[in-house]
């Protein structure tokens, strides 16, 4: 069996496309209001979380040995609420899943950014996905739609400024992004 690492590179720069794809959408969805039952509108929320889990996907690759277990169990719970809120929006039991999904992803991510930025690594990212966390459980505690779109702004953001670092790093052959 080959060496795995020429296909993780190639992952990693898939990931770093897909998140800024990803992210700029999302960046792009925080100025449209929202509204119930629009095909268009769920399909464009579905092409930002796939491209924002690629990019996932990406950063923790690129950071695995540096973020160690913490990084490790923050990027697996953020990973799987992301990829849980992927798709047409649930509700049951009168739960709103994708609320749920989203909180939690945001808090995840946020631990992880925690992770990076201990690790001296995604600097630029990391502080932008605290800030998503931060804001984000301000629009839920206070339904301050400001608060909502501030933190979908700072998500998309964290994701572009990811694959910036991605990409440099991978042009500068070090896996040690800042």
């Amino acid at each position: 069996m080959g060496s795995l690492e020429p296909a993780i590179d190639r992952l990693v720069g898939f990931g770093a496309v897909a998140g800024a794809v990803g992210g700029a959408l999302r960046i792009a969805a925080a100025c449209i209001p929202y509204g119930p039952d629009a095909a268009w509108l769920e399909a464009l929320y579905a092409a930002c979380d796939l491209g924002m889990l690629f990019g996932l996907v990406a950063v923790y690759l690129a950071t695995a040995e540096r973020v160690g277990r913490a990084g490790l169990v923050t990027f697996a719970v953020g990973f799987a609420a992301l990829a849980s809120i992927v798709g047409p929006d649930a509700h049951a039991f009168g739960v709103d899943f994708h609320s749920a999904g989203a909180t939690v992803f945001a808090l995840a991510l946020a631990a992880f950014a925690v992770t990076l930025l201990v690790a001296q690594t995604f600097v630029i990212a990391g502080a932008l996905w605290i800030a998503c966390g931060t804001l984000g459980a301000a629009a839920s505690a206070t339904g301050s739609g400001a608060a909502f779109v501030s933190a979908g702004l700072a998500l998309g953001a964290g994701f572009i400024a990811a694959a910036v670092s991605l990409v440099r790093s991978r042009r500068a052959g070090t896996t040690a992004p800042v």
